[in-house]
C-alpha cells in the first residue's frame, strides 16, 4: 500500500466531511430563503415582475427587507401576514449574521465543532471574535431557511396553502429550531456595547 503523503496524513487526522457537508446544504438553502424576500419585495411592490427585477435585484439581503417594511406601510395586507413577515425576518437576520461569519471567515473543526474567527481580518488581535457552531446548529439554521421560505410563499401566495397536507402545515408552523448564541469577544471590557453586531432576537418564537 502506497505511504501516505503529509497532506494526506493531515486530511486524515480528523474527517470533517460531515461539517462541510451540512455548511454547504446550509448556504444552499439560506439562499432559498433570500429569494422569498427578493419575491415578497416583488410581489408587495405592485409592478410587473420585469420592472421590479430592475428596482431590487442586486440589492443586499437587509435593504431588500427594508423596501418590505416600508412597502407593507402602504399595503392592504393583513395583520397575520405582517406578523408572519416580521418574525421571518427576525430570525432570518440572526441567521444571516451567521451565514455571513461561516462564509467569509476563517472555519475549522475542532472538538466536534466548526470553529469560526476573524483574528486574522479584525481590527486587532486584542478584540477578534471566536464562535463555534455544532452540526445539529447548522441543521437547525437550515431547517428555519425552508420554514422561512414557506412562510413568505403563503403569505405572497395565500392559495399554496391550500395544497399542504396537516403534516405539512403543522412543519411549517412550528417554532423556529435555531436558538441564537452569545460570541466571543476576546479582549472586550464587560459591560462595552458591539455596535458591529446584528440585533439578535430575544425569543424563539414562531
Amino acid at each position: 500500500m502506497d505511504e501516505l503523503t503529509p497532506l494526506q496524513r493531515f486530511a486524515a487526522l480528523e474527517d470533517d466531511t460531515p461539517y462541510y457537508a451540512a455548511l454547504g446544504r446550509f448556504v444552499t438553502y439560506y439562499a432559498v430563503a433570500e429569494a422569498a424576500v427578493h419575491m415578497l419585495a416583488r410581489k408587495l411592490s405592485g409592478l410587473s415582475d420585469e420592472r421590479a427585477r430592475i428596482m431590487i435585484s442586486g440589492l443586499r439581503l437587509g435593504d431588500v427587507q427594508s423596501k418590505v417594511k416600508a412597502l407593507l406601510k402602504i399595503s392592504n395586507q393583513d395583520a397575520a401576514s405582517r406578523l408572519i413577515i416580521e418574525k421571518c425576518f427576525t430570525q432570518l437576520d440572526a441567521i444571516a449574521t451567521n451565514r455571513d461569519k461561516l462564509v467569509h471567515r476563517l472555519v475549522s473543526v475542532k472538538e466536534g465543532t466548526l470553529n469560526v474567527t476573524n483574528i486574522f481580518t479584525s481590527k486587532s488581535l486584542l478584540t477578534h471574535e471566536n464562535e463555534s457552531f455544532t452540526v445539529h446548529d447548522i441543521n437547525c439554521m437550515q431547517a428555519d431557511c425552508m420554514i422561512i421560505y414557506a412562510r413568505l410563499e403563503r403569505v405572497r401566495q395565500p392559495s399554496l396553502a391550500k395544497a399542504d397536507t396537516p403534516e405539512f402545515a403543522q412543519a411549517i408552523a412550528s417554532p423556529w429550531f435555531y436558538k441564537p448564541q452569545r460570541q466571543e469577544t476576546v479582549g472586550k471590557r464587560r459591560g462595552q456595547s458591539d455596535r458591529s453586531r446584528r440585533p439578535q432576537p430575544q425569543s424563539s418564537e414562531k
